[in-house]
């Protein structure tokens, strides 16, 4: 993991993340991928639209923008009902689709995750299609 995100070379060989070599091409790779955790890293104080806008505009989106795409995959995750609470007061699953849901904002092409896939985690990435 660590190698495909850039984190660490190779000791040997050449490691790809979507076409791109990732020592040659460090910052090129970074712009493809997306990454979850094992724990979600939400802000606990902000809502679930504001975390999602929040992520966006660090990834430079216009402020309208970030704003849709959060609005969409808020949709998307069937975080709608929540968009507009503040995270604490979340269930864990809540919290976890919304943590997969900002590594989706800037619409990456690979998505890494330290941790096995719940189903239910599983089946809102696949209707995310992003």
């Amino acid at each position: 993991m660590r190698v495909f995100t850039t984190l660490l070379r190779p000791d040997a060989g050449r490691a790809l993340v979507d076409g791109i070599d990732v020592v040659a091409e460090p910052m090129r790779a970074k712009a493809r991928i997306g990454l979850t955790g094992q724990f979600a890293a939400v802000d606990e104080r902000l809502t679930g639209a504001e975390n999602l806008e929040h992520v966006g505009r660090l990834f430079h989106m216009p402020r309208k923008e970030a704003r849709r795409r959060g609005r969409d995959l808020l949709e998307r995750f069937d975080l709608v009902d929540a968009a507009d609470r503040v995270v604490k007061g979340y269930s864990g699953g809540m919290r976890r689709r919304l943590d997969i849901a900002m590594s989706l904002i800037a619409r990456p092409s690979v998505l890494f995750s330290t941790s096995r896939p719940r189903d239910s985690t599983r089946a809102a990435a696949r209707a995310c299609g992003s």
